[in-house]
């Protein structure tokens, strides 16, 4: 059995379309799901990556946290365009279909061939990158619960958010 997902969320101009860069891994029966990177999620992954080499951690381990990173939020191709991008604030039911980018990105990532070295650490990077110290997060996991690799990469996420 292969496992096959549609990408919902596409560029919205063809300059966005052709600039995208593309990320694609294969699995059985040549199954090759392509999947868009955005300029954030590329940002994302490489100051996770730096911030990893600052923490100490052994340069292959942060290239790898820094790859993992970029797929955080892949589930969010999953969520429908209005919701993501809505410019005020989301329903309450809007929120909870949100929420859910978390869950839909972890289970394409266990699609991932099981020889993939940053397989587990990409599912536990986007499960987890919307939980927060204190556990009032998205499913209320505290800190000490969660992987290292993940607060690197939510610290990143949330630093890209913020307007300049």
């Amino acid at each position: 059995m292969k496992a096959v997902y549609t990408m919902t969320k596409k560029p919205r101009t063809i300059l966005e379309q052709e600039n995208y860069p593309k990320f694609s891994f294969g699995w059985g029966d040549n199954v090759t799901p392509i999947i868009p990177f955005s300029c954030e999620d590329r940002i994302v992954g490489r100051l996770s990556e730096i911030l990893a080499l600052a923490c100490g951690t052994e340069p292959t381990m942060a290239r790898l946290v820094g790859k993992a990173a970029m797929l955080h939020d892949v589930g969010k191709f999953q969520v429908p365009t209005d919701i993501l991008n809505k410019p005020s604030g989301l329903s309450p039911s809007e929120y909870t279909t949100m929420k859910t980018h978390t869950i839909w990105g972890a289970n394409i990532l266990m699609q991932l061939p099981n020889n993939c070295e940053y397989k587990k650490l990409a599912r536990d990077i986007a499960l987890y990158h919307h939980e927060k110290y204190d556990g009032s997060g998205y499913w209320g996991k505290r800190t000490n619960e969660l992987p290292y690799f993940v607060h690197i990469v939510t610290i990143c996420d949330v630093y890209t958010a913020y307007p300049r």
